[in-house]
């Protein structure tokens, strides 16, 4: 194996992570996945190895973690971004440690409801049923993506030849498409979430001295 794909999941923070190499990894990766095994999780008469996918962050963890990065500082694998994390969770952090394939938005969603329940100490049926109750009618004609410091979503047609501007729908004199358009004004906190179908003009318009962006 020369790829691997991996997703953390935690209330304060997220990641999604790829370790990959143009020789095997199946040491790197054994080694990696030990990190996150105790002791009773190894049946070493059948030469098995249970991970479970909800971990907590501990000060034994990032010790382990940070001699493993000791062990591939020099490997290029990006492993220093797993002391980054870690050293963002709180102590005693729960987290999801998902490999393989990129988790769904509804995945996600169900992995920050059993979190949630985790912290506030509630039943995650009761929380699951709650924001059914709250969000059922909304999810039916809207999508919903879950957002966090790691992730960056962009909306609207990707081949710019066949962009239509949504507020003057092409009737400027010069259309472009270059320049950086927030689908949710950056005034109010958004940097993440990035609009395909704006134009430079309108875009530039919007964020003038007289634009809404300043209101």
């Amino acid at each position: 194996m020369t790829k691997m794909d991996f997703s953390f999941l935690a209330l304060s923070h997220s990641i999604d992570m790829t370790f990959k190499s143009s020789t095997s990894i199946d040491q790197f990766l054994y080694d990696f996945m030990l990190l996150f095994v105790k002791e009773d999780d190894i049946d070493c008469v059948n030469h098995k190895i249970k991970i479970k996918i909800l971990q907590q962050n501990t000060t034994e963890l990032k010790n382990r973690v940070d001699t493993f990065i000791d062990k591939y500082k020099d490997s290029n694998l990006k492993v220093f971004q797993l002391r980054s994390y870690f050293q963002k969770l709180t102590e005693g952090e729960y987290f999801f440690i998902w490999p393989g394939n990129p988790l769904t938005t509804e995945q996600r969603i169900d992995f920050y409801k059993y979190l949630t329940s985790l912290l506030e100490g509630n039943d995650y049926e009761t929380i699951k049923s709650q924001m059914k109750e709250l969000f059922g009618e909304i999810k039916k004609v809207y999508s919903i993506s879950a957002f966090d410091a790691s992730t960056k979503k962009t909306i609207g047609e990707q081949d710019k030849s066949k962009r239509v501007c949504r507020f003057c729908n092409n009737t400027r004199t010069n259309i472009s498409f270059n320049n950086i358009a927030h689908a949710i004004s950056e005034s109010l906190g958004n940097k993440k979430i990035i609009l395909n179908e704006e134009c430079d003009e309108c875009n530039s318009e919007f964020g003038s001295a007289s634009g809404i962006e300043s209101s």
